[in-house]
C-alpha cells in the first residue's frame, strides 16, 4: 500500500495521470478579465498549436482554474463548465499577418455572466514577445472595454509565458 501511495504520489507531481488538470509547470501567466463588473484573476494558461487556412496558429486557454489538456482544448466543455459558473476563461487565437507580424485573430470569452460564452474578434492588442514554434509569450488586452448587446461590459489584460503543447 505504501509503494502504490508513493508512486501516484510521484505520477501526479510528475503531472502523468491521465486527466490530471494542470498546466504545464513551466507555464506562467498573471491578469485578470473583468465581466459585468465581476473580476476574475487568470492565473491559468495552456496553449496548443493550431492551423488556421493552412497556417501555423496557436490557441490560448486563459482561466481561473487549472484545466487538463483535453478540457482547455475543447470548446463545449469550456462552455459547460462557464454556464455552470465553476470557469472564467478565454480561448485567444494568435497567428501571423501577411507581414508575419503576431495577431489575435479570435477570442471565445467563457463566463456565466456571459451566459456561457460569447466571441470577439479583431479587437484584442498582442504584444508578442519571445516565441519559437514551441514557446510562445507576450501580453494580450482590450485597450478599450467591449460593451455587448445586452449590456454587459468585458475587458480583460494578460502577460504570459507557455509552452505550445501539440
Amino acid at each position: 500500500m505504501l509503494v502504490r501511495t508513493v508512486v501516484m504520489v510521484a505520477a501526479l507531481t510528475a503531472g502523468l495521470a491521465e486527466g490530471l488538470p494542470l498546466q504545464p509547470s513551466h507555464a506562467t501567466v498573471d491578469g485578470s478579465m473583468t465581466v459585468a463588473g465581476k473580476v476574475s484573476k487568470l492565473g491559468h494558461v495552456r496553449a496548443f498549436a493550431k492551423k488556421v487556412f493552412g497556417r501555423p496558429a496557436v490557441l490560448l486557454v486563459f482561466s481561473d482554474a487549472p484545466l487538463s489538456a483535453a478540457d482547455a482544448d475543447n470548446d463545449t466543455k469550456l462552455s459547460e463548465l462557464a454556464n455552470g459558473g465553476g470557469l472564467h476563461a478565454m480561448g485567444i487565437l494568435t497567428g501571423d499577418d501577411p507581414t508575419g507580424k503576431k495577431q489575435a485573430i479570435s477570442n471565445e470569452i467563457y463566463d456565466q455572466g456571459l451566459h456561457g460564452r460569447m466571441s470577439i474578434g479583431g479587437q484584442d492588442t498582442f504584444e508578442a514577445r519571445k516565441g519559437t514554434d514551441k514557446w510562445i509569450s507576450g501580453r494580450l488586452y482590450l485597450a478599450t472595454p467591449k460593451k455587448f448587446e445586452s449590456g454587459v461590459t468585458f475587458t480583460y489584460d494578460v502577460t504570459f509565458d507557455a509552452p505550445i503543447e501539440p
